[in-house]
């Protein structure tokens, strides 16, 4: 059967068999992952604090791309060729970035460049299980070993931003009781030291 790009992503978080074609496209993939958890980062109280998270997010992403151009390389060249094909720098993940969402759009400019050419790379590679391979893994479960990384390291993310999101709330209320009970507090003891004053006052007229 064939199956849209969101039936594979879904399938393969399900370690289900997912056989990767032209149609495939790496910069929309990791768009998809990667756009609903910028903009939850950038909406949290304090972005920096997710900053490693993110970090990590980004490295898997880059080393996808790198998988990637690696790929392309031994397709072109050989197994030598892929080891030592150059591969684009680690994006910098600044406070900025966070707060602003800027890294997704540095990610799918990272893989960009790459759609066509591994497009057309899938369109005429093996398929995985097919003896041609010689025991060797395809070119799609080498592309679907890569994303199992960046779901994984976006899964981790998720689950921490949830958790932020779900105990900021809570710990916001409870931060607004405490803070009306010692202003009732301080309140009282205004009063009490105002009556002890006026008290005072009135021992001294005498």
């Amino acid at each position: 059967a064939a199956y849209t790009q969101d039936e594979q992503r879904a399938r393969r978080r399900q370690c289900l068999s997912v056989v990767y074609g032209q149609s495939f496209d790496l910069a929309t993939e990791i768009a998809v992952i990667c756009a609903p958890l910028a903009v939850r980062v950038a909406a949290t109280p304090n972005p920096k604090v997710l900053a490693a998270d993110v970090e990590v997010v980004v490295a898997a992403a880059h080393e996808a791309v790198g998988v990637v151009v690696g790929l392309l390389a031994e397709a072109e060249g050989g197994r030598h060729a892929g080891d030592i094909a150059k591969r684009p720098p680690l994006p910098e993940v600044t406070e900025a970035h966070l707060v602003g969402g800027v890294w997704l759009s540095r990610l799918t400019s990272l893989a960009e460049p790459f759609d066509g050419p591994l497009s057309s790379l899938l369109g005429r590679s093996i398929p995985p299980g097919d003896d041609a391979l010689r025991g060797h893994r395809s070119v799609s479960e080498r592309l679907e070993d890569a994303l199992r990384v960046l779901d994984r390291a976006a899964l981790t993310l998720a689950r921490k931003l949830t958790r932020i999101e779900t105990e900021g709330p809570k710990f916001a209320a409870a931060k607004a009781r405490l803070d009306r009970k010692n202003e009732a507090t301080r309140a009282q003891n205004r009063a009490r030291e105002a009556r002890a004053a006026l008290a005072d006052m009135g021992s001294s007229t005498r």
